[in-house]
């Protein structure tokens, strides 16, 4: 069995041997819980361990991705090469490339999104640990009424591959879909605020590693968690109307 580790104690803690490889990891919760900031904390300890990243930003942009990242203590200096960001943008025909590590592609389209995957492969560097796709906010594509289930359908079938990934969503949007995606998964950790800017974690299961029952309240700041909520509702506001409409 390969794993990689965490780089952040406190989450190791809950995983002294890491997550295994290659496995499809969920993190969900509520709407609002901050999700996004602990599957941040696992994809920068997949590149500090070596491997590279396809970064599907749906809720936020690359300069917020970068800000969770630097809070995860990865710099980017440690990366190039092996990190490659897809920007949502569900106004645009299909796809196309902004820079050497960024493209821009229109998700709704499952064929779109499958040649986003393969273009994003194949601008990565090769190593060792291979490549990790990590998505977040798989809810909001689903608004489509025209290719939301579509969009689920792919989804569900990336979560049954054996292609190493990690997803976040809310799972009380869409719910008997998210559902689904949960059971399909590998590693699940549920998510949940208590409080006043409070996150707390509990890992529900994973594969063939040990792992920490016990639920915890994370160390991330107030001030982090904050700045997070803000971005992705505005992002929130802006797509969710447009989606609904295609």
């Amino acid at each position: 069995m390969r794993s990689f580790k965490i780089d952040q104690s406190w989450l190791a803690d809950l995983m002294p041997e890491g997550i295994c490889v290659p496995s499809n990891t969920i993190i969900s919760g509520p709407a609002g819980a901050g999700k996004e900031l602990i599957s941040s904390v696992i994809a920068a300890s997949w590149l500090i361990g070596g491997g590279s990243l396809i970064h599907i930003l749906t809720n936020y942009n690359r300069g917020h991705a970068e800000k969770l990242f630097s809070s995860a203590n990865m710099s980017k200096n440690e990366i190039a090469g092996r990190i490659v960001y897809i920007d949502f943008d569900p106004q645009i025909k299909d796809l196309k490339k902004l820079s050497n590590d960024e493209l821009q592609a229109n998700l709704l389209k499952t064929d779109v999104f499958e040649a986003s995957l393969e273009k994003a492969q194949n601008m990565l560097l090769q190593n060792d640990l291979g490549i990790m796709i990590y998505m977040t906010a798989l809810n909001m594509p689903l608004f489509s009424k025209t290719y939301g289930t579509a969009v689920f359908n792919k989804y569900l079938e990336m979560a049954k591959e054996k292609r190493h990934s990690l997803f976040s969503f809310s799972n009380n949007i869409f719910a008997d879909k998210m559902h689904e995606i949960e059971n399909a998964a590998d590693n699940l950790i549920y998510v949940h605020g208590t409080g006043v800017m409070r996150l707390s974690m509990k890992i529900m299961r994973m594969r063939e590693v040990p792992f920490i029952k016990d639920e915890i309240q994370t160390p991330l700041s107030e001030e982090l968690i904050s700045m997070h909520l803000k971005t992705i509702q505005k992002m929130r506001q802006t797509f969710v109307p447009i989606i609904r409409k295609i």
